[in-house]
């Protein structure tokens, strides 16, 4: 059955096609017959190459999914699986994720779809394939720690203000990941580490998101090239939106810019993880 994408039109600049999207909420697959309850008529998922969805998807935090429920806000949803994969923005009614999963044979990928009644609730939610669901029914490991591992990095530490590349990063900063990567590379393979960056309210919402990000991916990169498994991280950016400080009055610059600090941050969460097994007979 022949899918229904909605696209930018090709008229349009790179930068005004990005305001277009912001404006309409115009996403990459637009399901048919979608009422004021968030049901529709035919589900349709977004196209994806294997490619794209390698570079696209990220592996989910089980325990977050299974938490989902109609009746959850986007800023819900925002915090559980972090931002949708297909530029899908504040306004659509649909947002599209993919995820990764380990098997036996490999990686895994798996759609995953929400639909919000006109409240922007989420109401409705579908896999690509459907056997994706079983997913969430499968029993954990027993060995495996209960509870996720946080480990909170100041973006400060890290990065000077405004930063985020590897050059950028500052003596201190380095230190702290080499420590941490000597640690987690220690893990059992069935440990997911997932990085998430964190700003300040200064700047615009999409310069903020962007930021988040692009310190995630650095610290990702980082702690890969020092031997902590690739296929076994994830990084998504937050941007300003899960603050942990708020300065209220009037403020200069510079104390402001103190004062939101513990904003920026750069938080590692691990779970499932289990120590390596040593081999028979050997210390």
């Amino acid at each position: 059955m022949k899918r229904k994408q909605v696209r930018c039109p090709g008229v349009l600049t790179p930068w005004a096609c990005s305001l277009a999207l912001l404006v309409t909420g115009c996403t990459y697959a637009i399901s048919e017959g979608l009422d004021e309850q968030g049901n529709a008529t035919q589900i349709i998922f977004p196209e994806i190459t294997q490619n794209e969805a390698l570079e696209r998807g990220i592996f989910p935090n089980l325990d977050n999914l299974r938490l989902i429920k109609p009746g959850m806000t986007k800023e819900d949803l925002y915090y559980l699986l972090g931002v949708p994969h297909f530029r899908e923005t504040h306004g659509a009614r649909e947002w599209d994720y993919v995820f990764k999963f380990h098997d036996a044979e490999g990686v895994t990928t798996c759609q995953y779809k929400v639909l919000f009644d006109t409240s922007m609730k989420g109401r409705n939610f579908y896999w690509k394939p459907e056997s994706c669901a079983d997913r969430l029914s499968e029993q954990k490991d027993a060995t495996a720690s209960a509870e996720p591992r946080r480990i909170r990095l100041k973006a400060d530490a890290l990065f000077p203000f405004g930063k985020f590349a590897e050059q950028d990063m500052r003596p201190a900063g380095r230190q702290q990941l080499d420590e941490l990567a000597t640690e987690l590379k220690s893990l059992d393979s069935s440990a997911r580490i997932t990085i998430t960056g964190h700003t300040d309210r200064l700047g615009s919402d999409a310069y903020n998101q962007r930021l988040s990000q692009q310190r995630a991916e650095t610290v990702r990169g980082y702690l890969a090239a020092r031997g902590v498994p690739g296929a076994q991280m994830s990084a998504q950016g937050m941007g300003e939106h899960q603050p942990v400080t708020e300065c209220g009055g009037k403020m200069a610059r510079k104390e402001l810019i103190a004062c939101l600090e513990p904003n920026r941050r750069v938080e590692i969460e691990v779970t499932g993880e289990k120590p390596l097994q040593k081999a028979a007979g050997k210390e």
